[in-house]
């Protein structure tokens, strides 16, 4: 893999899947909509709609949607100079979102190109000068290889000084608790900010449903900014001696998928920005909150204008 000479302050790693959505019950559905949607790629684009200099890591298959892929993520404002092209081809999900509120997922991913990364494939120069690094445990649990490619990479940015971010994301899937609790171990002492849903990922893995005991859990296991999503109870958060709750905004649910995502790239896009967790914590939020007014994933994003507004000066947005 060539290295870029493009400079970013957040490289986020992961899957990014073709999309083909419906209204309709998948075995009903007449016609699909295309899209993508990957939890690394929508942090990535929140943070780049805000203002990061932000870059995609990821593998991509040069079968008939790879182009669409790129061209996709491109328009995000994202680098995708790290990309790397494979053969093969790439994951697919169908889901169907119901009018009662419920969906059907099915994935197509084992052996997609995600899942082909090595750690031989990072690009290293990226690595070594980049802020933060993001990641998460779907990255880990896509195959054997790619977990092995995230730790290379996280030992790569640590070693020259950088910050890594890591969501939890557990699915079950994927892999069994155990199996993903370990992954998440595995690299736990390396990360800087941990940014877990309650009780999505706490519970299963962890046993933990409350926010606030999730903060104190691992900000015990020497995690030093560690913020506890929890959908429409808003985010625990805690860093040094500081604790913080903030509510959710009021805002009509359209769509709540991704809102986790647009959430840790907001909040992240305020960290690299010079902003405390605190001010973080609540851009983060009115972020969230915008996106589950909207339907789509990375499409659903909300623009930096559509945040300032709703911020209505309680942080000035870098």
């Amino acid at each position: 893999m060539s290295e870029s000479t493009a400079t970013a302050d957040l490289i986020s790693m992961g899957e990014c899947m073709v999309e083909l959505s419906t209204r309709e019950p998948l075995r009903q559905a007449p016609s699909f909509t295309r899209g993508f949607g990957g939890d690394a790629l929508n942090l990535a684009a929140m943070a780049a709609q805000l203002g990061t200099r932000a870059a995609y890591l990821t593998a991509v298959a040069d079968d008939p949607f790879g182009d669409y892929l790129l061209d996709g993520w491109r328009g995000t404002g994202v680098d995708v100079s790290l990309v790397r092209n494979v053969g093969g081809y790439n994951g697919l999900y169908l889901m169907a979102a119901l009018q009662t509120g419920e969906r059907e997922i099915i994935y197509y991913r084992e052996g997609s190109a995600a899942a082909r990364m090595t750690p031989e494939m990072l690009p290293t120069e990226a690595l070594r000068n980049v802020q933060l690094f993001h990641t998460s445990s779907i990255t880990q649990a896509i195959s054997e290889s790619s977990r092995k490619a995230v730790r290379a990479a996280i030992e790569t940015v640590k070693d020259t000084g950088g910050a890594v971010s890591y969501d939890v994301n557990y699915r079950r899937l994927l892999w069994e608790p155990a199996a993903a609790r370990a992954a998440v171990e595995e690299v736990l002492p390396l990360v800087d900010i941990l940014l877990p849903s309650v009780p999505e990922d706490t519970g299963p893995l962890f046993g933990l449903e409350d926010p606030a005991k999730v903060v104190d859990y691992f900000r015990a296991k020497g995690v030093p900014v560690v913020i506890a999503k929890a959908g429409p109870l808003g985010a625990w958060g805690g860093w040094e001696d500081e604790t913080r709750h903030w509510p959710p905004e009021a805002t009509k649910v359209v769509d709540a998928i991704g809102a986790g995502d647009a959430f840790c790239g907001a909040f992240l896009h305020g960290r690299l920005a010079g902003l405390g967790p605190e001010d973080c914590g609540t851009l983060a939020s009115v972020a969230a909150g915008l996106s589950v007014g909207q339907t789509g994933t990375a499409g659903g994003l909300p623009s930096r204008e559509a945040v300032v507004a709703a911020l209505a000066g309680r942080v000035e947005l870098p």
